[in-house]
């Protein structure tokens, strides 16, 4: 458990906190955040920036504007059909970029760091321990869904370091005024079991929780002694999807609430075509009086057949469905071209288009899946800074690491791309001998850890070598043994 200490937050002077034209909060370094300014940038981030977070949840969450449409009058169709476009979009992506574990060690070849192999051990166990590649998805999900996510390490009752996710629906950072935007506090906040706002604040050395008091004149009280921070950094990281901290389907929000009204009103016109009103034009109904006419109408819907009279002196009978104009190749063009502008923009690869037929080549899939690369590439280097902190926190309170191993650790990120595994063979073929077997295993990208297949390589090599030395050995008394037989 964190050590307590009983060390109150100073009170200096209010305002200190402002928000910058990105809608982050900066304060001073060389100033103490108060009370007042901790509260006053929770309320504000409730009031201005949790609503477009919920928003970003909700379109992922299916909760699209076409839900809170006016009603339609009860004799019109009025169907509403969802399209989660970024649900799929979002799944997509982060599927491709970090479906494949991130490989991470440090080098023991340059003889820069202690103790490499420990440290390399030390990053396996605790990988498998916290489940890393989950915490990875989860958390490159959370970004593109929100523009931002945040890793959070922290103590269990044993004293062992966690790691979890958080999202900016409850978390946000405090950065200082310098170039370098360094981290100065993070703030959770929550609703305790009494429906008080409750806030955990915490800094480089101390962690701190508050909850709304308004019959304190700080608005805020504290809950017991400030804990330390064993870590001596912010143990929450922020991971962005972009310098912009923007949502992948930010843009598209328009886009994807025409899509649904068109796939609605597609719905609406055969529901409408469905149930057509059929008009009967100088034709006499026989029957007595209404209610015998209407149950004659009823008859000749059910029997599908009309005997029609015209009436004396009138034209013949006119009978036949009321149409509408069809806009359906309208709607089927504009359907079509909203769905084409998502994938543009996003940059996703749409893998249900025709160009996929076939069986296309290893470079014709780089191409259609460059554009979702890039970003990949780009995500990989924010995610590679945020894991840097990560593991910083992790050397900071592991006996026998150098506090300064994270600076050198090695990330490679493995996007999953579908790959023509006949070219590759053929290329391994005609490149064997004139490369070295590290360059070709990483050139065609078939596995992770070259070390360990290179290594296995060797063994397995070892291994035949040594059952063909046996083999040889025993030939020769064989031989002499076949030779006996004969001269016998």
């Amino acid at each position: 458990m964190p050590l307590e200490v009983d060390n109150q937050l100073q009170n200096t002077m209010a305002g200190n906190i402002q928000v910058t034209p990105s809608n982050t909060f900066v304060m001073p370094s060389n100033v103490d955040i108060t009370t007042c300014d901790l509260l006053d940038a929770v309320e504000y981030y409730q009031n201005n920036m949790l609503p477009k977070f919920q928003m970003d949840k909700n379109y992922y969450d299916g909760k699209h504007k076409i839900f809170n449409m006016p009603h339609k009058e009860i004799y019109k169709p009025d169907n509403r059909i969802l399209i989660n476009f970024p649900k799929k979009a979002i799944n997509d992506f982060n599927g491709f970029f970090i479906s494949n574990p991130v490989n991470i060690n440090v080098p023991d070849n340059d003889n820069q760091i202690n103790n490499a192999d420990g440290i390399n051990d030390l990053i396996n166990r605790w990988g498998n321990t916290v489940n890393l590649e989950k915490v990875n998805l989860q958390v490159s999900k959370l970004a593109s869904m929100y523009g931002i996510a945040y890793y959070y390490v922290y103590q269990d009752e044993n004293g062992d370091t966690q790691l979890t996710y958080a999202s900016p629906l409850n978390t946000f950072l405090i950065y200082d005024d310098t170039p370098a935007t360094n981290p100065l506090y993070a703030v959770q906040f929550t609703n305790n079991y009494q429906n008080q706002l409750e806030i955990t604040l915490t800094s480089e050395q101390y962690s701190w929780t508050y909850v709304d008091d308004p019959s304190n004149n700080q608005y805020l009280t504290q809950v017991g002694n400030a804990s330390i921070n064993p870590y001596g950094c912010i143990p929450v990281i922020e991971l962005a999807e972009n310098d912009e901290k923007m949502a992948m389907c930010k843009d598209l929000y328009t886009v994807f609430d025409a899509i649904d009204k068109s796939m609605s009103e597609k719905a609406n016109d055969v529901d409408y075509f469905a149930d057509a009103y059929l008009k009967l034009v100088n034709v006499r109904i026989p029957g007595k009086d209404q209610k015998e006419k209407q149950k004659n109408l009823v008859k000749i819907k059910s029997d599908r057949t009309i005997n029609a009279n015209s009436v004396n002196g009138q034209p013949a009978p006119d009978i036949g469905f009321l149409g509408k104009p069809d806009a359906d190749a309208t709607q089927e063009h504009l359907i079509d071209r909203l769905v084409n502008s998502v994938y543009e923009i996003i940059g996703i690869t749409n893998i249900n288009d025709q160009a996929f037929a076939g069986n296309p080549s290893g470079v014709s899939l780089q191409i259609k899946f460059s554009a979702m690369k890039n970003m990949a590439t780009t995500k990989s280097i924010y995610m590679q800074s945020s894991l840097r902190q990560v593991f910083q926190c992790l050397f900071n309170v592991s006996e026998g690491i150098d506090n300064d191993a994270w600076q050198l650790l090695n990330f490679k990120f493995t996007q999953n791309i579908p790959r023509n595994l006949t070219e590759i063979g053929s290329f391994i073929n005609s490149a064997y001998g004139k490369l070295s077997q590290k360059l070709l295993l990483s050139v065609t990208g078939l596995t992770n850890d070259i070390e360990g297949e290179l290594a296995e390589e060797s063994n397995e090599k070892q291994a035949n070598m040594q059952l063909t030395s046996n083999m040889v050995q025993n030939q020769p008394n064989n031989d002499n043994s076949s030779n006996g037989n004969v001269g016998d």
